[in-house]
């Protein structure tokens, strides 16, 4: 894919210099228990440009994700979920910040669940909303096993938001844990498992 192309699919819909438009993924950090961490750099309007042209090349892997605004446009907001095979835990929260509010750098008013929570707080998940992260979630979980049948997958915590077009949109997966599958046995397989299950 061409630079100039990346740079007029993200840029589309954008009105304003100061508009999100990207997040970029990387790796560089350290989690406390010594493993990669996640970092999270939001890119405005203005900014993408230097990033895609200018940006120096063989500074490590990362990825560029167009930004998804979010269905309440004026705060972003993120959902996540950590899944389990016996529970699925689900969370939302809102920076505290308006998105459009550009006295404050733009990661300030885009983190949610990346950074400390004084940057967001915590919003009312529906029960709906809910059923349709865990469906969500089982989802991703038929799909693994459906490319590996060795491995299973015991935990995951995913992020997803509620698109300006009410869609439930993946963002990415934050951790998976997986481990090798026992042999077969007996006992049935959980029904919200089962493959061409529906989610409620």
């Amino acid at each position: 894919v061409e630079t100039k192309a990346i740079q007029r699919a993200f840029l589309r819909g954008a009105k304003y210099a100061d508009d999100v438009v990207a997040v970029l993924y990387s790796a560089n950090g350290t989690a406390d228990t010594g493993e990669p961490a996640l970092q999270f750099q939001f890119i405005t309007a203005a900014g993408l440009e230097g990033f895609l042209f200018e940006h120096g090349r063989g500074k490590g892997t990362a990825i560029l994700q167009q930004f998804v605004p979010s269905l309440h446009a004026a705060h972003n907001d993120c959902i996540e979920a950590v899944w389990s095979p016996t529970v699925c835990h689900v969370s939302r929260r809102q920076n505290i910040h308006e998105i459009a509010d550009d006295r404050y750098d733009v990661n300030d008013r885009c983190v949610t669940f990346e950074a400390k929570t004084h940057l967001s707080r915590l919003v009312q998940c529906t029960s709906r909303l809910r059923a349709q992260v865990k469906g969500q979630c089982e989802n991703l979980v038929r799909h693994f096993h459906g490319c590996d049948t060795r491995h299973v997958v015991t935990r995951l915590v995913c992020r997803f938001k509620m698109s300006c077009d009410s869609e439930l949109t993946l963002l990415h997966c934050v951790s998976a844990r997986v481990m090798r599958a026992a042999a077969p046995s007996a006992g049935p397989t959980p029904a919200s498992l089962q493959a061409g299950s529906r989610a409620a």
